[in-house]
């Protein structure tokens, strides 16, 4: 079959998640299908030959520029390919700006004829029927957004761009300003701060209070675990001041960083806020925005008030921002091997993210006491052991990621292995290109890179 290219509509995250949910649970039911897979749920918008593909490119980067994301909701199952009704799909309700945007690429030669829709599942007759049915007993509407276009080439599948609907923004928001209006006589109250919460990060209440929950739920205890650490915020202003100069430090004029480095915006919002110990950081989404929340109570109780810790708190996590908007950040991995090469690859890219913001290749915000050095000389048993490890590695025994766990005491050996690791394959690819690598690519460069 001779290669051709397509445009492909995509998904916010939480639209992509519940769409990828519906798939997952078919295959965890056995279904399996000879749809494409490890690639974005989409709605595919023209088919074109590959000698298009920089004229495509540009027309995408128009469009983004020039179209705002817009609302979808899907309520209908359905088949088509009559009479075979070989695949199944959920489709969105017709709407002005789904039309508009189709319009936009009238040129394509649809092999089928258009119809709008995300498919779930590709097979014989008689298979889709079972599918059918599992998926109509657990269906919801669903509302989301289109806020992406993607460009790939098939088969096999190759990514080329991804363009963000929209111009990307990034915005950095210093909300402690009010956060001492949380407490009375320097007691916190809890009624005071949702108050705050409300006024200065708005839609982030239920969130910081759903999260709270799950902890206490967990046996962490309010006066015990929280208390004392919101408490300490009123006590240690020094602290905070430090905490809140790095902030500054670190986001003053980091838009324009990003851009001359990549030549792209990172579309986030970035709060420094007074949270209810939800994290230091943590990036989930606010009101249909890609949310960055970095909570002065944790900071200030694990001491990461200096400007480097605070460049691994925003920069990295914007790493993985980056990573969502332009690559492929939620590959699916396959088995728990997948799911730790995976998770060496994206805390690689952040790392490499954070270093070539930062103009030094080797720079890492974790080099204490000697950490770098320590990491450097023992480099290639840091491979073979983590190699080693991998067959039998669980979430629970894993010594490579994060401040928790540590490789003979050193903790977040991981992250320099991930930046050892995109810094290799960076030798044959550009950055972007690599971000947008499949999970099966991904594994066969670990294994390709192991061999080194």
């Amino acid at each position: 079959m001779s290669k051709f290219l397509c445009v492909l509509a995509g998904y916010d995250y939480n639209t992509g998640s519940k769409l990828q949910g519906i798939q997952d649970h078919l295959y965890e039911k056995g279904f399996d299908g000879v749809q494409t897979k490890d690639i974005p749920m989409h709605i595919t918008l023209g088919t074109y030959e590959v000698t298009k593909e920089e004229e495509l490119k540009e027309r995408l980067i128009k469009i983004g520029d020039s179209l705002e994301p817009f609302d979808v909701e899907f309520s209908h199952v359905g088949l088509f390919r009559h009479p075979d009704n070989d695949v199944l799909f959920i489709t969105p309700e017709v709407s002005r700006d789904m039309l508009s945007l189709k319009d936009r690429f009238l040129d394509s030669y649809d092999q089928f004829g258009w119809t709008q829709h995300t498919t779930m599942l590709i097979d014989n007759k008689e298979i889709i029927k079972n599918a059918l049915d599992e998926v109509l007993d657990t269906f919801q509407p669903i509302k989301g957004k289109i806020n992406v276009l993607h460009l790939y080439e098939f088969f096999p599948a190759r990514h080329i761009i991804s363009v963000r609907l929209g111009k990307p923004e990034l915005k950095t928001i210093d909300a402690t300003y009010d956060m001492l209006s949380s407490f009375e006589a320097g007691h916190f109250d809890l009624d005071r701060w949702k108050e705050y919460i409300d006024a200065s990060v708005p839609g982030a209440k239920d969130i910081c209070l759903n999260d709270m929950k799950h902890y206490l739920d967990a046996s962490v205890s309010w006066d015990d675990n929280i208390l004392p650490v919101l408490e300490n915020v009123w006590k240690d202003t020094a602290a905070c001041k430090r905490a809140i100069h790095s902030y500054h430090q670190v986001t003053d004029g980091l838009n324009e960083k990003i851009y001359k480095r990549f030549g792209r915006n990172v579309d986030a919002d970035v709060y420094l806020y007074l949270g209810l110990c939800n994290g230091a950081g943590w990036v989930t989404d606010i009101n249909d925005k890609t949310t960055v929340l970095l909570g002065i109570e944790k900071i200030l109780e694990l001491d990461w008030c200096d400007e480097d810790s605070m460049n691994g708190l925003i920069i990295h996590e914007l790493g993985h921002v980056y990573h969502s908007e332009y690559g492929d950040l939620y590959t699916e991995p396959k088995s728990q091997v997948q799911r730790f090469i995976r998770q060496i690859f994206t805390e690689g890219v952040a790392m490499v993210f954070e270093q070539e913001i930062v103009g030094d290749p080797e720079y890492f915000h974790q080099d204490r006491a000697g950490w770098k050095k320590w990491c450097d000389d023992n480099h290639d048993r840091l491979k073979k052991s983590f190699a080693e490890d991998l067959p039998t590695m669980t979430v629970d025994d894993q010594r490579y990621f994060g401040d928790w766990v540590n490789f003979e005491g050193h903790i977040d050996t991981g992250y320099y292995l991930g930046a050892s690791f995109v810094r290799y394959l960076m030798q044959d690819a550009s950055f972007d290109e690599i971000i947008s690598y499949s999970i099966d690519r991904i594994c066969d460069e670990y294994s390709r890179w192991m061999q080194e």
